[in-house]
């Protein structure tokens, strides 16, 4: 309950915008992460990481997303789902023999901060943003659905599979895109067909995800050829995801061919963004959590 005002921020009436927003940034990854292969998503996750720890470990070694709302009643909150333990994946890949079951793995989770997330925004050049208009009753039930996934615990669980509305925690483009639902804005506005392209489906072959019997060493994933799975016949185990590369791309290819109605070009700083104008979206009632 203590950790919700690390991350509220409610300023004086007078101080209240007159306007209701979601702002979801994409960072980029420090690496383009090459998921061609097991081997060349490997290589390229450790190269990407390597220099994430090298900038001062931002822990957005697979890119990031993070959730910035704004309501007219004067409360805010600017947050993400992280790794509590960002080495946590080196032991799990190195001592565990955990292989590409770390695709599966449910992490020790928190919620960053508002200071950490801003801090790192500053200095990071290499983000895109939506900014969505919403109506104010749907940015209070937004900010309520932030206050209740800390409350319920959800935000103790990190990973990439993780369905955040299921309880089950979340990775952080999925905590992300839990508030496009909330917000009843992903299938009924252009987002539905924009959303299409921000994911990932993969059969990741049972060979290759450590278990306590059989590990996966590290060296012998980074070196391994052949796409997913490696043979037709081979048993495989599905995993969906979003991914904050596809999120930032698809933003850079609207802002490069310019950005058409009902879409606006922004700026905020030296980050490009896109604009869209949802208030008139009616405000869902359903259950936060199923």
């Amino acid at each position: 309950m203590k950790f919700i005002w690390l991350f509220l921020l409610w300023p004086l009436a007078s101080e209240a915008s007159s306007m209701n927003t979601l702002t979801l940034y994409f960072y980029r990854s420090p690496v383009k992460l090459n998921w061609n292969t097991p081997g060349s998503l490997t290589r390229t996750t450790l190269l990407s990481g390597s220099k994430d720890l090298l900038r001062g470990q931002e822990n957005i070694a697979l890119g990031h997303v993070t959730v910035k709302l704004e309501c007219e009643d004067g409360s805010s909150l600017h947050t993400a789902m992280t790794q509590e333990d960002p080495m946590e994946s080196v032991r799990l890949l190195t001592s565990g023999n955990i292989g590409l079951g770390i695709l599966f793995h449910r992490f020790a989770g928190r919620l960053e901060n508002r200071e950490e997330i801003e801090r790192r925004l500053v200095r990071n050049r290499n983000v895109r943003f939506l900014k969505l208009a919403l109506s104010g009753l749907t940015c209070s039930r937004l900010m309520a659905y932030a206050r209740e996934f800390e409350v319920q615990g959800h935000s103790r669980f990190y990973g990439l599979p993780l369905r955040p509305r299921k309880g089950e925690g979340a990775g952080c483009s999925a905590f992300g895109m839990s508030f496009l639902e909330v917000a009843g804005v992903l299938q009924a506005s252009p987002l539905r067909e924009a959303s299409t392209r921000w994911s990932r489906s993969l059969q990741v072959p049972n060979s290759m995800i450590g278990t306590p019997e059989r590990g996966v060493p590290l060296a012998a994933l980074a070196l391994k050829p052949g796409h997913w799975p490696l043979r037709a016949s081979e048993k495989t185990t599905p995993l969906f995801f979003w991914e904050p590369n596809r999120m930032y791309d698809w933003v850079g290819e609207q802002l490069l061919m310019g950005a058409s109605s009902p879409w606006r070009e922004i700026t905020e700083g030296p980050h490009n963004g896109l604009a869209l104008d949802l208030s008139s979206i009616p405000t869902p009632s359903e259950p936060f959590f199923e």
